[in-house]
């Protein structure tokens, strides 16, 4: 069972605590994507070290390379991968439709093909909330329908109908193990008043919690978070909110403005990746030649590995070489750096300086 208690507000902004069993998080909170059931380039361990306490795991891709039956042999997600923390699983949507790969939905569900083979597979919403219930979840989501693309008021309005009747059935197949919890989907791409009927329709499951979708592919993404708070502002205020689909520091902190109490974001991986790290200044990109001799720590003050033990020409040095440990220390450091940032936003809330602090972030 889910526990939620507001700690402070500030306008619209909040923190508070969520409790899973014996789990208690303090929010809002970073999660970060593991989409291959790990976070790139990352020890489960060194995530923990991180300050993170929740990934968001890709339920697809564990169907497609593992299996089911791998997993739960293992004992669930958390002995297989060997993380300890909270999961927050995806339904299998998430993964089909960020994926280059077959895909349509029908009443029944989500039929779709392997991005390993191509072969053809089905997820529906009892199948997807039995899934997450064995893999050990500690939070399990619906099933969630989006367009190919975003913009037809029509289409959406008919895939955010089918999302709620699949949203029912996954609710009325869970039967938690524990203290396993059920989100629903909020759904309705860019359209305030589309996201407002999902809500409506939504919201009377009774669900623990709520998700608000990410924005279908081609829409304007200032429109879909302009819609993402104007319906995160309807919902029951004692259930906790997540949004999935947010790109940058600034999206994350407009949610949180917003009353968002689960921020979900590939951004440090993934930047990790590519070779940027994320700082009070901005992006700093070690492909640039700027740091070819730099010996100054990448951020003064960081505690992670990369600002603590390298110069910045290492880091470069290990960028442009292709190196893994570059890609490691600059993930390790992105975590890190995302979760002091809110562990700064919790302090402004609390001290009711929110404003203050999003002034001087220049939003």
């Amino acid at each position: 069972m889910l526990k939620f208690e507001i700690k402070a507000k500030e306008d619209k902004a909040r923190t508070g605590n969520i409790k899973i069993g014996a789990k208690e998080v303090s929010t809002p909170l970073f999660v970060p994507q593991s989409s291959g059931l790990a976070v790139p380039a990352m020890f489960p361990e060194s995530v923990k070290e991180s300050g993170t306490e929740m990934l968001f795991a890709d339920t697809y891709r564990l169907l497609m390379r593992s299996g089911l039956d791998v997993v739960k042999a293992a004992g669930g997600i958390k002995p297989f991968t060997g993380w300890q923390g909270i999961v927050f699983s995806d339904s299998g949507s998430t993964g089909v439709y960020r994926t280059d790969v077959y895909r349509k939905a029908k009443e029944e569900g989500l039929f779709y093909a392997s991005y390993i083979d191509g072969s053809r597979h089905k997820i529906t919403p009892e199948y997807s909330v039995s899934v997450q219930e064995k893999l050990g979840s500690d939070i399990i989501l619906g099933l969630y329908e989006e367009a190919s693309l975003g913009g037809n008021r029509m289409k959406i309005g008919k895939l955010l109908r089918r999302t709620a009747r699949w949203n029912r059935r996954t609710k009325d197949a869970f039967h938690p193990k524990g203290d396993q919890a059920f989100f629903g989907v909020i759904t309705g791409g860019a359209y305030a008043d589309l996201r407002e009927s999902s809500l409506k329709l939504t919201v009377p499951l009774k669900p623990d919690g709520f998700l608000q979708a990410p924005p279908l592919p081609g829409e304007n993404r200032k429109a879909w978070l302009r819609a993402v708070a104007a319906s995160t502002m309807l919902l029951p205020e004692d259930k906790p909110c997540a949004v999935l689909g947010l790109q940058s520091i600034p999206e994350i902190l407009e949610c949180i403005a917003s009353g968002m109490d689960l921020l979900i974001s590939d951004i440090a991986p993934l930047k990790g990746l590519s070779g940027i790290a994320l700082t009070d200044s901005g992006e700093m990109d070690f492909h640039d030649n700027r740091y070819f001799s730099d010996s100054e720590p990448l951020m003064s003050g960081c505690p992670c590995p990369a600002c603590r033990s390298y110069t910045k020409a290492y880091l470069h040095h290990l960028t442009v070489a292709g190196e893994l440990l570059g890609s490691t220390l600059l993930t390790w450091h992105n975590l890190v750096y995302m979760n002091r940032l809110f562990q700064s936003v919790h302090k402004a809330i609390n001290s009711g300086c929110f404003a203050d602090f999003m002034k001087a972030k220049g939003l």
